[in-house]
């Protein structure tokens, strides 16, 4: 976790401060995986149809799973084989509840064991998007410098809203931007500048070896994240003030920079179709759903995680890992965070 926040640090570093934009070429713009070759392809997408049904209801759902698995799961005398269902969190939960209420059945068709729901990403980042908003877009401290709601007034960002989920794109967007801000300033502080035409004593130039600047660059990367991201390791205590007396501003400030730079991973994730560092994600949002009151999700991600490193055989677990995107268009890191395969497959349905 720690090294590909660093990776995201270095590409912003390098996009604004002037003093190390020479070291750009040498930054990691892809983060590289065991399945990069598959996932630069154009996915092979086929429409199933669209059920008039309503998931949400019980035996609505029932049927829509039943006829997924007539329809989609192969099938021989001898065995029935598995496929993936996605959906969002409440859907996911419906589907068990449909496989617990055919439990009894006759056989493996009948009992619905031919469909294995899993949650897909997008309502996960939504979810941890809305906490940031919710404890940090206040009304009250549009006075105060440098927070959410008064950086929205500073630069009139009025797509802004307290309810993440109903401006997703434009709450995003904006935290990028805070964020980006934030880790500039950390970096300045770090380099002990004040400016951004400074430039500090000591910083490779074109002509030093490709180790030495990659070394100099990391070396500022890892001093943000140990300083301002995770001071007391992976997962934060909610306080980054290093001295006996709480300063409040600061811990609220590296805690924005630390939620928009796990939401930028998040999406860069999902681009890359990087399902190890995926599920790395849902890992570390497990004990964010427990800390923020999200049961539901709690029970998803455990569930989900469970299944991959102990329920599920090694085929279909790497399945629920790594068969969690759509390359619509192919190519690297073009993979829509928008368009995870239940987002696709929800937008072509509104098409037929």
């Amino acid at each position: 976790m720690k090294q590909e926040i660093e990776v995201l640090i270095s590409r912003v570093i390098t996009d604004y401060l002037k003093c190390l934009k020479h070291l750009k070429p040498i930054v990691q713009q892809h983060i590289p995986h065991k399945n990069s070759t598959q996932t630069v392809k154009k996915s092979d997408v086929n429409k199933l149809g669209l059920l008039k049904l309503d998931e949400m209801q019980s035996g609505d759902m029932i049927e829509i799973m039943t006829t997924v698995e007539d329809q989609c799961c192969p099938k021989t005398m001898e065995r029935l084989y598995q496929i993936l269902l996605g959906g969002d969190g409440l859907s996911t939960f419906n589907a068990w509840s449909a496989k617990r209420g055919r439990a009894d059945g006759f056989n493996a068709t009948d009992s619905l064991a031919g469909v294995i729901p899993k949650p897909e990403d997008w309502h996960e980042g939504v979810i941890c998007l809305q906490d940031v908003f919710t404890y940090g877009y206040i009304h009250k401290s549009t006075c105060e410098k440098g927070t959410l709601y008064n950086l929205r007034e500073v630069f009139d960002r009025r797509g802004v809203k307290a309810s993440a989920k109903n401006a997703v794109n434009d709450n995003r967007e904006f935290l990028k931007f805070i964020t980006h801000g934030y880790v500039v300033l950390a970096a300045m502080q770090v380099l002990g500048i004040d400016e951004f035409e400074e430039s500090p004593v000591g910083i490779p130039s074109q002509q030093d070896p490709v180790e030495v600047r990659q070394a100099y660059l990391q070396e500022i990367s890892t001093a943000i994240v140990d300083r301002f991201v995770f001071p007391h390791g992976v997962l934060p205590s909610g306080s980054c003030s290093t001295d006996h007396q709480e300063d409040y501003k600061y811990n609220y400030i590296c805690a924005v920079m630390r939620e928009g730079l796990l939401d930028i991973a998040r999406l860069d994730a999902v681009r890359e179709g990087d399902g190890e560092r995926i599920i790395r994600h849902w890992r570390y949002d497990f004990v964010h759903f427990h800390a923020y009151n999200h049961p539901n999700y709690r029970l998803i991600s455990f569930r989900m995680i469970a299944q991959i490193y102990a329920l599920l055989t090694p085929r279909m677990a790497a399945r629920v890992m790594h068969n969690r995107t759509v390359n619509v268009h192919g190519g690297v890191g073009r993979i829509s965070h928008r368009i995870s395969s239940w987002r696709s497959c929800t937008r072509m349905s509104r098409t037929t």
